[in-house]
């Protein structure tokens, strides 16, 4: 069974279905925001997600009540990293488990966090093949 996985950068709002009006939420400070890399699979099988705070240091405190297996960092401004996204390929490589015989595809949106020697030789070394689509092309549903 080959799993084929998306990365991206949600572009869309949750809300209940028919729910005219929905709510929002905005961070009182400014870069002040947590940011999640999920990934999941075209057949619904997803990874723990990973959870990126704006911090210099990660607490106790911070990794309590995430989700099972879930993978927490930090960095100054709570953004994904060069450093960061090869730990999340780490954790992708440990719950996707990669073959030569059945190697994944894990495809990204172009960020530039994503675009690095060490991550591109982990992915070739890994059995994983990534394919980086091109900004603003991804569907508009």
């Amino acid at each position: 069974m080959k799993l084929e996985f998306q990365l991206f950068k949600p572009g869309h709002i949750l809300a209940r279905k028919g729910q005219k009006q929905v709510g929002g939420v905005t961070s009182w400070e400014r870069l002040r925001n947590v940011t999640v890399v999920c990934a999941i699979s075209a057949s619904g099988q997803y990874i723990p997600p990973m959870c990126i705070f704006p911090r210099k240091r990660m607490t106790p405190l911070l990794e309590r009540g995430g989700p099972p297996g879930s993978l927490d960092s930090c960095s100054h401004n709570g953004w994904s990293n060069e450093e960061i996204f090869l730990d999340w390929l780490q954790h992708f490589k440990r719950f996707c488990k990669p073959t030569e015989d059945e190697p994944v595809l894990l495809v990204l949106d172009n960020h530039g966090s994503h675009i690095s020697l060490d991550s591109y030789t982990f992915c070739c070394k890994n059995h994983i093949h990534v394919l980086s689509i091109p900004p603003h092309t991804k569907s508009s549903h």
